[in-house]
Formats: structure tokens, C-alpha cells, sequence
């Protein structure tokens, strides 16, 4: 990553000697341009499949994600459908290893319907697959405690995943089944 708002890509180059890295400006440079006050350091990304033809990127103080494909090491990269929306301040991210799941964290608030008002912030994880659009999987995963979502892992098949929050002796397991996760029961880990 590079401050003038831009993603650079570099490949092994086999041709040469083995031990160069390649840089082509015209089919590895990603543009962001639309954040404002770009800084390397806030950027998350995440490879997949295997060939690393299609990238996951996040950027902490934005409220959306962006996916990127190269479909050859001839073609530049290109954006995945559109820009997908996550929680600000957030760079929980996670992609499967064909790179056709990804989920992310992001906030909700609750609203009470017989009332109209609105409740506490909540944290929710959201998963979506690709089929030409990006589209959501099952309901999202939802909590009221803090940070939920702070760290995410998923398997090569994007089910299941592993959901952290800022808490060290908690990790919370879901498959993507109906009714088989349940976001407010705590496994205390063996430390």
C-alpha cells in the first residue's frame, strides 16, 4: 500500500531470476481515491483464491469495502460489483479461499417497532457471496456486546467462521446454519 491512494501489486517474476519482485504500474496499481485522508497504515487486506486474483480491501475509518478482481496477469485489476458498506472504525474482515464469500463487521440500532424508537448500537457481522452481485447469506449475525466482531476467521468454505470480540477469553463458533449460532453465549478459552 502506498500513501498516494493507491493498492500496488508486486509478482515473483520467474522469468528473470527467481528473486525479483514486479511491479507493473498500469495493471497493479488499485485506485481509492475516494478517501480523503488516506494513511497506509488504517488499510486491511486479504487475499484469495490460491492465485490471488481477487482482493478483499478495507480501510479502517471508512464505512465501506471494496473487492477486486484480475483475471489475468495481463488484465488490470477491477472492482467487483459495488462498494460494500461496513462499520467505520472497523477493519474486521474476512474473505474464503475461492474468495466468492466475505464477511465483515459493521453496526445496526435496534429499534423497538411498538414504540418507534431507537435502542442501544449493536454489533453485527454481516456474510455475503458473489454471484456477479454481492448478496447477503442468512440473516446477519447480531450482538450487544462490546466489540462483537472485533476480529473475524473463516474456514476455506466460509462456513464456519470465528467471531472475536476485545475480550481475551472469549471466542465465539457459528456455522451458517439456521438457528445454530447464538451470539451472546461465550466460550471461555483455555489459557
Amino acid at each position: 500500500v502506498h500513501d498516494s491512494k493507491e493498492i500496488r501489486i508486486y509478482n515473483l517474476n520467474s522469468n528473470l531470476d527467481g528473486q525479483t519482485w514486479m511491479h507493473d504500474n498500469d495493471l497493479d496499481a488499485i485506485k481509492v481515491d475516494e478517501i480523503s485522508d488516506f494513511d497506509s497504515r488504517k488499510v486491511q487486506l486479504r487475499f484469495a483464491p490460491s492465485d490471488g486474483s481477487i482482493l478483499l480491501f478495507s480501510y479502517f475509518d471508512s464505512d465501506f469495502l471494496k473487492t477486486f478482481q484480475q483475471t489475468s496477469p495481463s488484465v488490470a485489476w477491477t472492482q467487483m460489483d459495488q462498494n460494500i458498506e461496513k462499520a467505520p472504525s472497523s477493519s474486521s474482515i474476512a474473505i474464503s479461499s475461492n474468495g466468492n464469500r466475505i464477511a465483515s463487521h459493521r453496526y445496526s440500532t435496534s429499534s423497538d417497532t411498538s414504540s418507534g424508537t431507537s435502542n442501544s448500537d449493536q454489533n453485527e457481522v454481516q456474510v455475503l457471496d458473489y454471484d456477479g452481485q454481492w448478496r447477503p447469506v442468512g440473516n446477519p449475525i447480531v450482538s450487544s456486546l462490546p466489540e462483537f466482531g472485533y476480529s473475524i476467521e473463516m474456514s476455506a468454505n466460509g462456513n464456519p467462521m470465528m467471531l472475536g470480540l476485545n475480550d481475551p477469553d472469549c471466542v465465539r463458533f457459528g456455522n451458517l446454519l439456521p438457528n445454530s449460532y447464538d451470539p451472546n453465549k461465550c466460550k471461555k478459552s483455555s489459557r
